[in-house]
């Protein structure tokens, strides 16, 4: 009697698990995967939303979801780490009340009955090689939202991302959030690349984490002077209301395929420090760049606009032919551009210390203790050789080597009084402060910021030209615009001019 009931029920739940695939197989006759729809069909998110449910608990998936307190009431673009083709799977039926339209490949509307499904809840195909096309579908993404229809969801790395962390952003997709005027949500997923190893002998536990929700809201650096960058952003909007802007943060823009994106006619302000203008001059050729491009400080140092004699209440300057025709530095086998200057010496000693501090506490890093520290007690002077345009120089106990293309670098220290950025042979300028001892250049240090120390001709030494390649005895730390190298014996600086 007992078997005949299970054998009823099994058969039952057979019974209707046909109907089910039946109901879907006729359901997906009305239905276009060509099609781009613009109405979210509830009857077919019912669909999409009971079949993975069904599919979840088949593959004995466990879901812990945290953050959702987080989440907007309204619309919003919702963004995440790839690493699985499970990622979307899960995330659009965890968060199926919020109706997520995911922006995919087009291979994915292929699939057979999935693809229409798909379709039938507005998610959008998206063609990386065709600029134009894409655009659609970022026109498409912000109707979508408007209307009310959907929540959109992307992967702004573009691609599946099997490391840790998270590749760059595409900066289009950071145009829907804009356009739209709707917050992006930030998820992340951990553990679902584990489930096709897992199943069918073992279960599967998935974490989604809602990192944060950044409002709507310029291209500035969160980074920058711990977080000084986005409040710099606000300053500028506050200076220039009659301006329309758009707000991007550097840490996560890709560089090239932004300015790519831009029209002629668009004008571009950054808000950073002055790694964040080394991070632009070495990523894109910006002798390219039509746009104009202004500058606002929002740094620590922040020695590019000092050098540019504006003042704290000063507006955005424009910078476009400060960006070109930049030396360069080659050390330890690597090229790169500077705005700035090389520190070599105690200064590149500053900044090694500098970051290690920074990895321990938040708290602001006071260089100048970090210098006056070394001078007394860390730091021992080398043994240099300093070679312009072919011509050689030997000082012992050298505690200051930089070239520089402007005049300030570390926050303030004026190393090259007379060097001009914009002379018109683009020559360097390489000071030394070397030959005493540390009381005297303690003594002698603080001139610097002044640029008064170069009064000082038994200790500090100019030279001026177009290549410069300086050694040192034994392995320091250097300094390229604020960025640390460690363990450097020499660099060499050539000029565009060279």
């Amino acid at each position: 009697m007992v078997w005949t009931i299970l054998f009823g029920i099994l058969l039952g739940l057979l019974g209707l698990l046909i109907a089910y695939i039946l109901l879907i197989l006729i359901s997906c006759l009305f239905a276009d995967r060509h099609k781009l729809y613009d109405k979210n069909s509830r009857y077919f998110r019912f669909l999409l939303n009971s079949a993975t449910g069904m599919a979840v608990k088949i593959i004995r998936i466990k879901l812990r979801v945290t953050g959702t307190e987080k989440l907007p009431q309204g619309r919003f673009l919702f963004v995440s780490n790839h690493r699985s083709k499970f990622d979307p799977i899960l995330s659009w039926y965890v968060f199926r009340k919020y109706d997520l339209a995911f922006i995919s490949k087009f291979e994915n509307f292929e699939v057979p009955i999935f693809g229409r499904i798909i379709r039938k809840c507005c998610f959008m195909g998206i063609d990386r090689e065709n600029p134009r096309k894409a655009a659609k579908t970022i026109i498409q993404s912000v109707k979508l939202i408007k209307s009310d229809e959907c929540s959109v969801a992307v992967y702004p790395e573009g691609t599946r991302n099997y490391g840790d962390g998270l590749l760059p952003f595409h900066n289009a997709v950071l145009k829907i959030s804009q356009k739209a005027d709707v917050p992006i949500v930030v998820l992340t997923v951990k553990g679902a690349d584990e489930i096709q190893h897992n199943f069918p002998l073992h279960k599967s536990v998935v974490y989604l984490d809602v990192l944060d929700v950044i409002p709507a809201e310029l291209i500035y650096n969160s980074k920058s002077n711990n977080g000084m960058g986005e409040q710099g952003a606000k300053k500028v909007k506050e200076m220039w209301k009659y301006k329309e802007f758009e707000t991007l943060d550097a840490a996560s823009l890709n560089y090239p395929e932004f300015f790519s994106g831009l029209d002629e006619t668009d004008e571009v302000v950054i808000c950073g420090g002055d790694g964040t203008l080394n991070y632009l001059v070495n990523a894109v050729d910006c002798e390219k760049i039509k746009n104009r491009i202004y500058y606002y400080p929002a740094g620590s140092g922040n020695d590019f606009w000092h050098d540019l004699g504006a003042g704290e209440n000063a507006e955005p300057q424009i910078i476009n032919k400060l960006l070109v025709d930049l030396p360069v530095v080659k050390v330890k086998g690597k090229t790169r551009k500077f705005i700035n200057g090389i520190g070599y010496g105690i200064d590149g000693y500053c900044c090694e210390e500098g970051d290690r501090l920074k990895e321990k506490s938040d708290k602001p890093i006071n260089y100048t203790s970090i210098a006056i520290k070394g001078l007394l007690f860390r730091y021992k002077p080398t043994n240099a050789t300093v070679e312009v345009d072919g011509e050689k120089h030997f000082f012992k106990k050298c505690w200051l080597a930089p070239t520089m293309n402007g005049r300030f670098y570390g926050g303030g220290m004026m190393a090259t009084p007379n060097q001009d950025r914009l002379n018109p042979e683009r020559t360097v300028t390489t000071m030394v402060m070397n030959g005493a001892g540390k009381i005297k250049t303690l003594m002698a240090f603080p001139s610097i910021f002044e640029g008064k120390h170069v009064e000082k001709t038994k200790i500090v030494s100019t030279f001026t030209g177009s290549r410069v390649k300086v050694s040192f005895d034994r392995p320091v730390a250097l300094q390229i615009d604020g960025e640390t190298v460690l363990n450097v014996t020499e660099y060499t600086v050539f000029t565009s001019r060279t």
